[in-house]
Parts: structure tokens; sequence; C-alpha cells
């Protein structure tokens, strides 16, 4: 709206008029006829006849400034118009304000930081980000002033981040949606050149500058959500594995994929420290990966921090490692890991929660492959972590070669029974590794062990 080439007739300045896209005529092909009142101007024109107008009465009680569109459809379209739809159609309108679908009123309003879009009773609420810029390139003016269309070079990039709304697609906008889905949580509206049916972006110089402003754009609404969002700030990024290295997946049209995000964000201070208000960037180099028992413990204990780095808060978001691998952080050491352990268990291993992160910890195939590659399930049976019943309820100790499995009965002097409610035999069996072995209590090794003690008594 207001950026058509007709009005270039009005100045006098050109013959020609239209740039792609689809002509006024085109309301035809649903609606009967369409009133149009515009700054004291009142006409209707019809599809019998849709070039010639005929007056009609203004709109009693109505705001004359601006313009009023009244469409007389053809036939009913209030089940083809459902409220998601119309919140789909409406969600990025730059200049249309309000709307009236039958009985759908429709309210579109912007804050600084926040749209919200009613339809009927029901408000819509989105988060914000408007992104100003300027084209310096006069080739890439030159390129999309198509036929004397003139072109601002001052442009904007809008992202809506739904407060209370779900939806399974996000779109690119380009004032209205196109079919390019975002991969990321965003609804973006961005000044592309489209295709002739408005729903793909084509390849252009115009494109190019513009798709590199919004991946900058994107950037930096990371940085101002930061603080608040902390590592889930790398939800507004991905990535696809590709050989041995990931490729950028932001959108489904692989064209606006083309930017390299990984250099961008290997320098970018979006990574929170753990238990610190700082962020830091990977490129320093000593940005290390945690597992997510070290972060529990460093969370819920003041011990000295041993590892030879910055570590990154990722507890609870392993979603992450593989992004952070790719820009340049590192895992932590397994013998670190161990130590921190060995200073933490004693303290925490009657926490449920500690003993969840612990033994889904040492059960990883990664960890049990370092274990085996680096002989540490010494080290490991050292941990006092594995549940032993007693009369008086259940005690964590290192392994010993008198653990045993029963289902009812309790240890003693001479055995010791592990509790498989709290570890199932086959993981401790696990976490041992294959040279040791933890056996079942049968009758004949009670007897046997019973006996020796005898022996060794009258003796």
């Amino acid at each position: 709206i207001g950026e058509s080439t007709k009005k270039l007739l009005l100045d006098g300045k050109d013959s020609s008029i239209g740039e792609k896209g689809v002509g006024f005529k085109s309301v035809f092909g649903v609606a009967e006829s369409v009133e149009i009142h515009s700054n004291g101007f009142d006409f209707v024109l019809n599809d019998k006849t849709p070039t010639v107008p005929d007056k009609c009465d203004a709109l009693a009680g109505e705001d004359t400034s601006g313009t009023t569109l009244v469409f007389k459809m053809k036939s009913d379209i209030g089940q083809a118009l459902k409220e998601d739809r119309i919140l789909r159609l409406c969600l990025c309108l730059r200049n249309l304000k309000r709307i009236n679908i039958q009985e759908k009123s429709v309210q579109i309003t912007d804050g600084e930081t926040e749209r919200t879009v009613s339809i009927g009773d029901k408000v819509y609420h989105f988060e914000k980000f408007s992104y100003d810029f300027e084209i310096t390139d006069k080739k890439v003016i030159k390129e999309r002033s198509v036929n004397q269309r003139v072109v601002s070079p001052q442009q904007s990039i809008y992202c809506y981040i739904p407060k209370d709304y779900k939806t399974e697609k996000y779109l690119l906008y380009v004032g209205l949606p196109t079919t390019v889905e975002c991969n990321v949580p965003l609804i973006i509206d961005a000044p592309f050149e489209l295709t002739t049916s408005r729903d793909n972006v084509i390849e252009s110089c115009w494109n190019e500058y513009v798709r590199d402003k919004l991946y900058e754009a994107i950037f930096k609404l990371m940085e101002s959500k930061k603080q608040d969002a902390r590592i889930d700030v790398l939800r507004y990024v991905k990535f696809i594995p590709q050989n041995s290295t990931f490729l950028c997946d932001n959108f489904s049209e692989q064209y606006l994929n083309k930017f390299d995000w990984t250099n961008k964000l290997k320098h970018a201070e979006v990574l929170p420290v753990l238990n610190l208000n700082e962020f830091v960037s990977a490129d320093r180099g000593d940005c290390l990966i945690i597992p997510e028992v070290i972060a529990y413990i460093l969370m819920k204990m003041d011990i000295g921090n041993d590892f030879d780095g910055v570590l990154i808060d990722t507890y609870k978001k392993t979603q992450y490692v593989p992004l952070l691998e790719v820009i340049g952080c590192h895992r932590s050491g397994i013998r670190e890991d161990l130590d921190c352990i060995m200073e933490a268990a004693g303290e925490l291993i009657t926490e449920e929660k500690f003993r969840e992160v612990l033994y889904a910890y040492l059960l990883l195939p990664a960890t049990q492959q370092k274990l085996r590659e680096q002989r540490l399930f010494d080290k490991v049976k050292e941990l006092p972590v594995f549940p032993i019943r007693t009369r008086s309820g259940v005690e964590y100790v290192p392994y010993s070669k008198n653990i045993y499995t029963h289902d009812n009965k309790v240890s003693d002097n001479d055995f010791k029974i592990l509790e498989t409610k709290i570890l199932k035999y086959e993981n401790a069996q696990a976490i041992i590794g294959s040279n040791d072995r933890i056996n079942e209590l049968s009758q004949e090794v009670y007897e046997a062990r019973y006996q020796n003690n005898l022996i060794a008594y009258i003796k």
C-alpha cells in the first residue's frame, strides 16, 4: 500500500503501470462489488463493469481519514476464514490496522516492543523486535527500482515471538505470508522481492542484501534476549549435520540459508557462564561443555572449580551441545569430571535428582567408551554411589567384591546387598565395567560363606 508504480501516473513522471503482483480486478473473483471510501471520495465498482465507478453513499459514523474498502462477497466466506487463518493472514500487515470480515472484527495494535491482534473477543500477543537498516549499495537500489518504482533505501525487518499463541509452522512474511517456513520459533516479516505468485523469494542482489540484514536482525535479537533466555537464545539458530560439518537450516528455502552462521556465532558473546551473569564467545578458545551432573554439583555446592576453562551453562539444555561443538566449544575431560563427582558424591548421593543425573552420565555410551579407552573403571568403583540395602535403610558405598544381589536379604558383615530398586543390576554392572561382576547371592554361596566363617571361628 502506497508503493504502487501507478502513483507515478498522478505525478506525470511515467506512463508505465504495474509491477508483477495481483491486480485490483482480481478481487472480483470472489466479490460482487467493492465500495471505496477515501478522503471524501465515495464510489463503488462491480464485477460487471469493474473499470466504471458509480457513486455511492458515504459510510455513516465512520472516520473519514484514510481509506475504507467494503467488499460484497459472492458467497459466504465464513467457513473458509477460520480464526487461525485470519490471524495468519493479518499477523504482519504493515499499514492496515482494522478489518471487518463479516461478523469478525480484526484490530491490529502496535507498541514499541509488542504487537496485539484482536479477532473478536480473542486477543493474541506477540513480542515485537524491529531492526531498521539502510541499503547503501546503489546497484541493489537500481535493480529493485524496476519500471521506475520508487524504492526507499530505508527498510525494516520485524520479528514476532508469540506470547500466548502456539503454532506448528512459523512462516516468512513479506507483509502477507509466503510458503517459506522458518525452522526457528520466529515469525519474520522482511522486505524480500517475491515471485510473481508472491509465495516465495527470488534470487537477486536485493534479496541477498536483505538476507544478510535478516541474519543481523536475528543476531541482534539474540543479543537482546540473552539475559533472560541464556543458552536458549540458540533456539534461533538451526543447523543440520552434513558429512563432518553443519549447515545453516533456518529456512525451508535453501537460498535463504546461504549465510556463514558458524563464523558469526563464534564471535558472539551470547554463551552464558555457569553460575554467573556473564556471557562469553566461543572464539576465546577455552569454553567448556560440562555434563549435566557436573553442572548440578557446581550449582548445589560451593566447591573449587578445577576445570581449565570457562564453563558454559547447558544444564538441562543438552540439545545445544552439538552446535556448541561446531562453533569451537570443547567437552570437559572425564578425569576432571570424576574428580568433581568424587568430591561431591558423599554429600549429594542421597538426593534422587543427583543420582538420576549421575547414573545417566556414567551409563552414557560416550562415557563408557572413555572409561574403557582411558582405563578409568577402577576410579569409578571408588565412588560411594552403590546403594546397599541394610536393616536401617539404604547406605551408599564404593564397589567391593562382596556386593551381591538378592530379592529380600539385607546386608550383614559378610555380604552387601545391592538395592536394585535404586540402581538396577544391569546398570550397576555396566558402571563397574566388564572386569568385575556383581553376582546373585545364591543359597550355595550363602552357606559356603557361613561354613568358612564357622571354620575360621573354631580355629
